[in-house]
């Protein structure tokens, strides 16, 4: 039960690393024949951090259909992670509307990956009412990845709002730094990368 799952990802992290279209498509054939929920969770995953585009309508089907709420939040993050920008979107913004809050979470994440402006206005109303604090905080960091002005009012209130939650607050403030820094952070880390971390 667990050695499936991690060999489908260590699978994957060989393929994207050598663009190797062999195991793409045996993880594609597999995500489509297994059945084990936990398998094809991981299998979503792998065939994301692949990079196999030929997978997206299969992962879009697997995150639409009615069914086990961790395979369709993780097939929700193949999707950010393939980068489906043509059929990704619409099949994301249906799961911000998903009664599961970790498919919520997923699919507000995979937004933002994908840079989904139409999402926005969703995206705002999950951070001032997005039931769970984890759905609020992923919600503010698609903002923050999708960048734009009309985010600042909404993330700034949930920054300085002392009744949330700490991890609500952290993840505004992680939004507004993608705000600011489009290069997600890569500037500032620059500023640390000769410091002696050991001292």
């Amino acid at each position: 039960a667990l050695e499936q799952p991690s060999a489908a990802i260590g699978l994957a992290l060989v393929a994207r690393r050598g663009h190797d279209p062999d195991i793409a498509k045996l993880l594609r054939h597999d995500l489509e024949e297994r059945a084990n929920s936990e398998l094809r969770g991981a299998l979503c995953i792998a065939v994301g951090l692949s990079g196999d585009l030929e997978a997206a309508p299969i992962v879009r089907k697997l995150a639409s259909e009615r069914g086990d709420p961790e395979v369709r939040a993780q097939a929700a993050m193949a999707l950010g992670l393939l980068g489906d920008r043509d059929g990704g979107p619409p099949v994301l913004r249906a799961l911000l509307q998903d009664p599961s809050s970790t498919t919520q979470r997923e699919a507000a994440y995979a937004l933002g990956m994908l840079g989904d402006r139409e999402a926005v206005k969703v995206l705002l109303d999950l951070v001032e009412d997005g039931g769970s604090v984890y759905v609020q905080g992923s919600a503010a960091v698609a903002l923050g990845r999708i960048g734009g002005s009309e985010s600042v009012a909404s993330l700034t209130a949930m920054l300085r709002d002392k009744r949330r939650p700490a991890i609500a607050r952290a993840m505004a403030a992680v939004s507004l730094g993608l705000l600011l820094d489009r290069t997600e952070g890569r500037r500032l880390s620059s500023i640390g990368a000769d410091l002696d971390w050991y001292a």
